[in-house]
């Protein structure tokens, strides 16, 4: 969090900003003594969804950038890159992806190989369509700009998607109300790496657990299994004559596995 915020507060943007924290565990507040800091501190448990809409409701701007504690800027212009196209009226939504770049260890590289979050070692492109325009239908949750006031008029992240999938379904809202989303390549971020087996299978039982409260409130359609098998083809692609090919043929089963588990324990819980 603390190189987060130091690297926010460097941002060469050129307008008044602040910076909305919304943490679910203590944080050291003498590292966050800036008036431009606003922290609004909740309790565990109440969901991803619920986080960021309070972040939202806090915030006094009318653009709203949205950033997670495991990501990082790359430089000083992620913030005006993520931004200025709306500002210019060129876009009304704006994301870029992540980047996990590889020789972070063998299984924390395998697993970014497998294009999540945002894209990683993949890149954006080679998940979601881009088209010439470089407009696309997904956004980041943890790396996109959006106008409060249409952030809003959606209704917001579900309350009732706390474990993920919140993006998908904003993505969702946006491409029915014929609102494209920018694609800022410029505004890409380092995510950091996972690099335990146990994170991992962790994660995708989250993300397991996340489905089911999608399909409670949305059901899958066919283009978004069919995605599943373009990012194994992407994965292969890219690690095709190299030592990560085992290794992600080994993950891709296991990760739907985990999902399997998430999803089920979800249902059984609800």
């Amino acid at each position: 969090l603390y190189p987060l915020v130091d690297l926010l507060l460097k941002q060469e943007f050129g307008l008044d900003f602040e910076i909305v924290l919304i943490p679910q565990n203590d944080v050291d507040k003498s590292k966050l003594d800036d008036p431009q800091i606003k922290v609004f501190p909740y309790e565990k448990g109440l969901g991803l969804s619920h986080y960021r809409n309070e972040g939202v409701k806090h915030a006094s701007g009318n653009i709203i950038a949205f950033i997670d504690d495991d990501e990082i800027p790359k430089n000083n212009k992620w913030l005006s890159n993520l931004v200025n196209p709306i500002l210019k009226n060129e876009a009304k939504v704006v994301t870029a992806g992540t980047d996990i770049p590889l020789k972070q260890g063998f299984l924390a590289d395998s697993i970014s190989l497998l294009g999540y979050p945002g894209g990683a070692a993949l890149g954006f492109k080679a998940l979601w369509k881009v088209d010439k325009n470089n407009f696309t239908h997904h956004l980041c949750s943890g790396n996109f700009a959006i106008k409060k006031s249409l952030f809003n008029e959606l209704g917001g992240f579900p309350k009732e998607l706390k474990s993920g999938t919140e993006d998908v379904f904003l993505s969702k809202k946006l491409e029915e109300a014929k609102i494209p989303i920018l694609y800022e390549e410029d505004a890409t971020i380092d995510h950091l790496p996972r690099t335990s087996l146990l994170e991992f299978m962790k994660w995708h039982f989250r993300r397991g657990c996340a489905a089911a409260e999608y399909s409670r409130l949305q059901l899958f359609s066919t283009n978004q299994f069919v995605h599943l098998f373009k990012i194994l083809l992407a994965s292969i692609k890219k690690s095709a004559a190299t030592p990560y090919l085992a290794m992600i043929l080994l993950l891709w089963p296991l990760q739907y596995l985990c999902q399997a588990w998430g999803m089920l324990y979800n249902r059984i819980k609800n």
